[in-house]
């Protein structure tokens, strides 16, 4: 299983120890920047996601409804929004903690 799946799902699992982490808005490593509508991972540029809030899926995913990714100011980078334990489009210059991956 890729790490970046694994990280998602892991995320909502209440038994995760991943899960106390869900009351922080950060960012997860995906972003749309080279290419609007083509969502990717950067650790590794593996396409998760074409299309906005009625795009198709390629990955795991967990967009906000009801029309998450929406692009609403130029937003290229995906955060996590903990309070509804869900993901969101947002500005890359937004400064946020992140997740990332050790190599």
């Amino acid at each position: 299983e890729e790490i970046n799946d694994c990280l998602m799902k892991n995320l909502w699992d209440d038994d995760s120890d991943l899960h106390t982490y869900r009351k922080y808005k950060f960012w997860l490593g995906g972003f749309d920047e080279h290419v609007e509508s083509k969502w990717i991972w950067a650790s590794d540029e593996k396409l998760f996601w074409i299309g906005d809030g009625c795009g198709r899926e390629r990955d795991f995913n967990k967009w906000c409804p009801p029309a998450e990714p929406n692009n609403s100011g130029d937003e290229d980078c995906l955060e996590l929004v903990p309070r509804v334990s869900c993901w969101n489009d947002n500005p890359c210059w937004a400064e946020l903690p992140a997740f990332y991956e050790l190599v």
